[in-house]
């Protein structure tokens, strides 16, 4: 069975509703950023400052290609993930594309205490993350299943995806 990889902005939940996915089809569950942090003993953070998102990204890619021979995983990815067209095409080669797509002001309600995320730390404003947001869009949007997942609980998400992958 192909891969299913969670999409979406950071805050759209999908590592939550990836755990909740891959117990539920009883299948393992792949976090990429805590893979990456592990791989390199660092913080996502300590990452982004030391050696940059341009790094980060690559190693991102590399994990990617490491994923592309694996089967039956579900996949929470970084947000960012779909910014590389390698990235997309690695993506969509390996497994099916599941975009979690949460409006601009839930995700900052979301997101607006999370000292963990780098983009955060290191934006000067909220028009900047916006941007990003806005920037991503599109990239989000050409994902293989769509689930409107703003307000609904990550057991509803879990089920909404469920449901889908089966039609």
């Amino acid at each position: 069975m192909e891969n299913i990889y969670l999409i979406g902005f950071m805050g759209a939940g999908k590592s939550t509703v990836g755990k909740l996915l891959a117990s539920a089809l009883d299948r393992k569950f792949i976090d990429t950023d805590q893979n990456i942090s592990q791989s390199v003993n660092m913080t996502i953070n300590d990452i982004f400052a030391v050696k940059g998102e341009s790094f980060f990204r690559d190693l991102e890619t590399e994990f990617l290609k490491k994923l592309v021979s694996s089967v039956s995983k579900v996949v929470s990815t970084g947000g960012g993930i779909i910014e590389r067209v390698e990235n997309r095409e690695l993506l969509k080669e390996s497994g099916r594309t599941v975009y979690l797509d949460v409006d601009w002001n839930e995700i900052k309600s979301r997101i607006s205490d999370s000292p963990e995320r780098p983009l955060i730390l290191n934006s000067k404003n909220w028009d900047e993350i916006y941007d990003l947001f806005e920037k991503r869009l599109p990239l989000y949007r050409q994902a293989d299943i769509c689930i409107q997942a703003g307000g609904l609980s990550p057991e509803m998400i879990t089920t909404e995806i469920i449901d889908k992958l089966n039609t």
